[in-house]
This record gives structure tokens, sequence and C-alpha cells, in this order.
């Protein structure tokens, strides 16, 4: 386990074995998801860890908020956007309340609708979701890879990266993809406007295409 290198795994905490540093964005968090306290964060517990020593980063991903403890070393890059500095024996995060079978219910709607901004790398996006579901991992490779998206809609893995696309929530794609999806998800304006008003061809997405059996 990559973890266990850069970390003293405990039950309820991770505690920093070499020189690290988290950053974070205010900004890519919904209110429900984010809370700041006086000795540390508390927020959704899939974040990217800076080892200094390597200039890698390497995910933490479980299913559920950790408390992301504040250290005296904290850079202020904006009013948003903070760099958190770890050394050996620092508390990295840590959380009370752990259950090792308990699924964030809140968190994992979140992850399906794109709510959880700071994720840009789908694999990531991938393996949070794995952790709190049992279903093959390839029908949510399907699902994540469907929100992953070019300025212009169209699916990142075709054309353009993945570190420019934009994450759109699951009722984004029904509108932003063929009419029959928009009234399928209740959305009548747009599909009457996709549809019948311009007259669109219904376009399918890749989970349209399997569930019509249009491969």
């Amino acid at each position: 386990m990559e973890l266990e290198k850069y970390f003293t795994i405990e039950k309820t905490k991770l505690i920093a074995k070499t020189d690290l540093s988290i950053t974070i964005d205010r900004k890519d968090y919904k209110e429900e998801l984010f809370g700041e306290f006086g000795d540390h964060f508390y927020l959704p517990g899939i974040l990217e860890v800076n080892v200094l020593s390597e200039n890698k980063i390497v995910p933490i991903v479980v299913n559920y908020n950790v408390k992301l403890h504040k250290t005296e070393d904290i850079t202020e890059i904006n009013p948003s956007i903070l760099t958190i500095n770890y050394v050996e024996g620092e508390v990295v995060i840590s959380q009370e309340t752990y259950e090792a079978n308990n699924t964030d219910m809140t968190l994992l709607v979140s992850l399906f609708q794109g709510r959880v901004k700071h994720i840009k790398d789908p694999a990531v996006l991938v393996n949070a979701i794995s952790s709190m579901l049992s279903i093959d991992q390839v029908y949510i490779e399907l699902v994540v890879s469907n929100m992953f998206r070019n300025e212009s809609g169209v699916l990142a893995r075709m054309k353009g990266n993945y570190a420019d696309a934009e994450i759109l929530s699951q009722n984004k794609i029904a509108r932003t993809d063929s009419w029959m999806s928009a009234l399928s998800y209740g959305y009548l304006d747009s599909g009457l406007e996709k549809g019948l008003v311009g007259d669109q061809e219904s376009e399918n997405n890749p989970i349209e295409k399997v569930l019509n059996f249009n491969l």
C-alpha cells in the first residue's frame, strides 16, 4: 500500500512520516461538505498529498468526511486557496467516528453530481466511488468518463484532456446530451426544445448506447 510509505496509519488517523503538503481551495467545496474550525477543516476524505522530497502527488481516498488538521506552517496563496505543510509526526487527517462499512450518502451523491470540484483526475473519482459501492468498477468507469467534458460538451477522453475538463452532474448531462435523456429526467422544456423545436437528432451518450444496445 503506497500510503504506508508516507504515513503511519492508525484506525482513526494518518500521521506524516515525511514532509508533506496539501493544497485546498475553499471554493471547490459545497457548503454541506465543508467546515472550517480552529484546528482543522472538515471535508471529504479525497485529497491529493504532495510528497515534497519526491515531488510526487499521492491520493488519499476514503468514503467519508474527515478532519484535515491545520499546522503552524500554512501558506495562504489567496483568500480562497491555502497550502498546509506537515512534518514527520504531525497528524494529517483523522476521523473519530470511523466505521469501515459506513457509506456517506451525501458524499456519494455529491461525487456523482460533480460537486467535489477539486477532483480533476477521473481515476481518483472512480476509486472514491468504488470504495463506497460493491459493484463492478467497469460500470463506475463508464459513468465517470461520461462526466468529464471539454468546453464544447464533448467527452474529454475523445477530444481534449482531463486537466481542462469540466465535470458535469448527472442532471446537467441529461440537459446537454440527447433530448430523450432530457425527457427521461423530466426536463420537458429542454427535451421539447431539442427534439421538436430544434429538430435535433438524439445523439446518445455512451451510457445510453449501452442501455439501448446501440454499440
